[in-house]
């Protein structure tokens, strides 16, 4: 014949209607529903009630049902949904997480084979120069004693943590020297200008002329604040007649 039953979409909790056409399903006036929760007396809704077909009634309390269960579903689609959402977001991160952590691993790795190829080359230096100075010298318990004193100190440098002060200093003035910034030697008195740091060295200018030095012996200059005077708040001597 050409027709279906089709309704419009109604919120019966909220009394307001979605303006979503709804295909397969017939349509219910919500009559009841609306009179009940706008406040209409409960026994003309009764009476009503009474007047209308107890088919018609059923239907009418079908499709309300029915209505009703099929907004729970969609508010539950849609909770599953965000989760959904969520859950992939989360998924991402982990993932994100995943990959950074495994560059600073292998970060982690390149560094320590870098520390332990150094610590290998320092020690065959060490042997070497120790092979050497025993080649060449007449009283190898001296040249020896030497070595393990000079060992000793290191261990315990390394111990105290004097070597990584040592090295935050040094990455500090890495950070504060720069173009511009006055400076003077360690264990002099005249105040320099910084031209250029490159290659763990400092350009300064001194007067009229300029050197290289090296970044751990200069000390950055500050320049101290000249105090106010503070203006006397005592009243004038009085004037001799």
């Amino acid at each position: 014949s050409g027709l279906i039953n089709a309704a419009m979409a109604f919120d019966s909790e909220k009394l307001r209607p979605l303006y979503r056409l709804e295909i397969g399903k017939p349509g219910s006036s919500y009559a009841f529903v609306v009179a009940k929760k706008t406040g209409l007396d409960q026994e003309m809704i009764d009476r009503a009630k009474s007047k209308v077909e107890q088919k018609h009634f059923r239907l009418e309390q079908l499709l309300t049902k029915l209505e009703d269960e099929k907004s729970k579903l969609r508010k539950s689609e849609r909770e599953l949904e965000k989760r959904e959402i969520e859950l992939e977001k989360m998924l991402s991160e982990t993932e994100e997480l995943k990959i950074s952590l495994e560059k600073l691993t292998s970060s982690v790795q390149q560094k320590i084979k870098s520390i332990e190829k150094d610590a290998a080359n320092r020690f065959e230096k060490n042997i070497n120069k120790l092979i050497n100075e025993l080649s060449k010298t007449k009283d190898p318990a001296s040249v020896l004693a030497k070595h393990k004193v000079k060992a000793q100190k290191k261990r315990e440098q390394l111990e105290s943590g004097t070597a990584k002060e040592r090295l935050a200093k040094q990455l500090e003035h890495l950070k504060g020297l720069k173009r511009g910034v006055k400076v003077r030697l360690k264990d002099g008195h005249s105040v320099g200008q910084v031209e250029e740091v490159k290659n763990g060295k400092a350009k300064v200018i001194f007067g009229d002329f300029q050197t290289f030095c090296n970044l751990s012996d200069l000390e950055i200059v500050t320049e101290k604040k000249k105090k106010k005077k503070k203006k006397s708040t005592s009243p004038p001597p009085p004037k001799k007649k």
